[in-house]
């Protein structure tokens, strides 16, 4: 039964995602080994959306490390288990907490031994920028556990580099690298652990870099995200992206043609009056309550994902007892598409 709930939890996901984004891109995902045991490690910019995207699509089903706190609610508690969640602790947690880690890393050892995939974000924070920041030591620290429970494992390292045009906005659109499997056994060296943990973060940093837009730490942020719009690169396209920030110096930035921005005005606001309740919860109630800007598309996200299939079922009852039931599909219908059209046009 659980499986069951955990495929339509999936699904319906995915459905989510198909109105939600403009389109997501997967490059590398079946050339990932996902019958072995497998840390995947993504950069992290953009709170829950980021895991649910690679739990929506992956051939396997992940489990996640999660900050603690995420766990305090109850309700929530049960949800994120069921998500194959589990909570990592750290030190602003509370020294006294770090205690329970211990459980967490047999588990780990546990489900790696039994060629489970565990996902866990080697930056143990998420930030909009894009930038790879330096990577904790809480990965190595799990693959060492995890060798010392089980010293015939044979567990690699997946990085992930995540992108999206706009991680915050909303139509956007995402891309995910997978990259190069690293194998651990060979840096599995009890004498120097301190040293191959080293190595194997600077192998991952190394390609989370290659596979998502990093702005080096030499240039300065604002300005060359700035420049980076006005050549309207597709931040999609790591690779390509990487070729501007490295070529010659970037070009002054350009306006956006009037009659461009005014077209996008009128479609917004027409957007805007369609789902006009929808809007005004999240603009007046929701968004301002969303302490870090990291979490406004996972909170628009799942208010969508909520919302509308209630709205629309209220709407199928009440209109069905008026003008019946074919002018209320017509019209659930026609706002289905033109919202649509809206998240893959604009």
């Amino acid at each position: 039964m659980k499986k069951i709930l955990y495929s339509l939890l999936q699904y319906s996901i995915r459905m989510g995602f198909f109105f939600y984004f403009k389109r997501i891109r997967r490059y590398g995902i079946k050339s990932v080994p996902w019958d072995e045991p497998l840390l995947l490690l993504p950069n992290h910019q953009n709170a829950l959306i980021d895991p649910l995207c690679i739990a929506a699509y992956a051939p396997k089903k992940p489990y996640f490390l999660t900050r603690s706190d995420v766990f305090v609610n109850p309700v929530a508690k049960v949800f994120f288990e069921f998500l194959r969640m589990l909570p990592i602790y750290r030190i602003r947690d509370g020294r006294d907490t770090l205690v329970r880690n211990r459980a967490i890393f047999d588990r780990c050892g546990r489900l790696l031994a039994d060629s489970q995939a565990i996902l866990i974000f080697p930056e143990a924070n998420h930030n909009l920028q894009r930038r790879v920041r330096p990577l904790s030591k809480g990965f190595t620290r799990i693959l060492w556990h995890a060798l010392e429970q089980n010293s015939r494992l044979e567990p690699k390292l997946v990085p992930v580099g995540v992108n999206y045009v706009d991680a915050a906005g909303f139509p956007d659109s995402a891309a995910f690298y997978f990259g190069t499997p690293i194998p651990v056994r060979p840096f599995d060296d009890k004498a120097r652990r301190r040293e191959t943990g080293q190595q194997l973060g600077a192998m991952v940093q190394e390609q989370l870099q290659h596979l998502t837009t990093h702005i080096p730490e030499a240039m300065e942020y604002d300005a060359t995200i700035e420049r980076l719009h006005a050549l309207k690169v597709d931040f999609l396209k790591p690779h390509e992206v990487r070729s501007c920030l490295e070529g010659p110096a970037l070009p002054a930035l350009t306006a956006q043609p009037f009659l461009r921005r005014w077209a996008f005005a009128v479609w917004d606001t027409l957007f805007i009056l369609a789902n006009l309740p929808a809007v005004a919860l999240w603009r007046g109630f929701i968004k301002p309550r969303v302490a870090e800007p990291e979490f406004l598309s996972t909170h628009r996200f799942l208010l969508g994902l909520i919302l509308y299939p209630l709205a629309y079922l209220l709407i199928l009852g009440f209109l069905a007892a008026g003008p019946g039931i074919w002018f209320a599909l017509s019209l659930i219908g026609a706002h289905i598409l033109w919202n649509l059209l809206y998240v893959k046009f604009r």
